[in-house]
């Protein structure tokens, strides 16, 4: 019985990793079939920069991830949501803090790195990165289903609706669109999925749904917002590409990040917790 539980978790798993890989293969196989090898070498440059962006976030998590099994396992449901809450946002402002700089940089990054580049690249680059930021939020909530056990419905349900951006991206490109439209297909799908899923969840743990949406997601979008604004304007006014505005816009969106995740992206708990740790680490030292 034990091995027969084991298979079945690890099966019902598997559902989801399948359904993201024939996801990101059907990507590849539209885009080969309507726009050739060229917008296809875009992408995989692009899809390289996931790769160690991706890596980046999965670090943070590997921290996060046995401590939320633990409070489960322990029955303490208000510690596991906060570290829920606190590691999505975490994470996030992370991510964002890497992201930021490379969406405005894109094209001159993209010049120092390769030299010359397939078109669409950096257009790609941006979307991908978009689609990294969104599947961020997501990664201590997965944690949740596997801490419960309950991942069949969860896997069987996002993977279906991830697999709906092959025949979405295919209707794109059928009227007309652009080779950026099959990625808009991808974003709307895991959006769409990261809805699916806390309403699956909702059926394991009793937890808020709009005290979630509103905490993670809401309070991301809002810090994602603000901390790009001034970055954004003063980027604007630095007109000539150059290795001095790559600096002073990868030094103004940290700033900025780290300013609007304080006092916007936090609350009071979650600031006073972080000063704290920081505290401690520098008298120790």
């Amino acid at each position: 019985q034990l091995y027969i539980d084991i298979f079945k978790y690890a099966g019902s798993d598997m559902i989801g990793s399948i359904s993201g890989m024939a996801q990101g293969q059907g990507i590849n196989l539209l885009l080969n079939v309507y726009f050739g090898p060229a917008v296809n070498a875009a992408r995989a440059v692009a899809y390289q920069v996931q790769g160690a962006v991706t890596q980046f976030g999965n670090n943070f998590m590997t921290a996060v991830r046995p401590q939320i099994i633990k409070s489960y396992a322990e029955g303490n449901l208000d510690d596991m949501w906060k570290l829920v809450y606190q590691s999505s946002c975490f994470s996030y402002y992370l991510m964002l803090m890497i992201c930021m700089p490379i969406c405005l940089e894109a094209d001159y990054v993209l010049s120092l790195w390769l030299g010359k580049y397939p078109d669409h690249t950096v257009s790609f680059l941006i979307l991908i990165i978009i689609l990294c930021m969104i599947q961020t939020l997501k990664t201590p909530r997965t944690t949740i289903f596997h801490a419960t056990g309950k991942v069949f419905w969860a896997n069987i349900t996002v993977g279906i609706v991830l697999c709906l951006a092959f025949p979405l991206a295919y209707l794109f490109l059928e009227l007309g669109g652009s080779p950026e439209s099959v990625f808009w297909a991808c974003i709307i799908t895991v959006a769409l999925s990261e809805l699916v899923s806390v309403f699956v969840l909702k059926r394991f743990v009793e937890f808020s749904i709009s005290r979630y949406l509103i905490s993670v997601h809401g309070r991301c979008a809002l810090v994602s917002f603000v901390s790009l604004l001034i970055p954004y304007l003063l980027y604007s006014l630095i007109v000539p590409q150059s290795f001095l505005r790559l600096i002073t816009t990868c030094l103004l969106t940290t700033l900025s990040v780290v300013v609007t995740s304080l006092y916007v992206g936090m609350d009071k708990e979650m600031r006073m917790k972080l000063y704290s740790i920081v505290k401690k680490k520098i008298f120790k030292r």
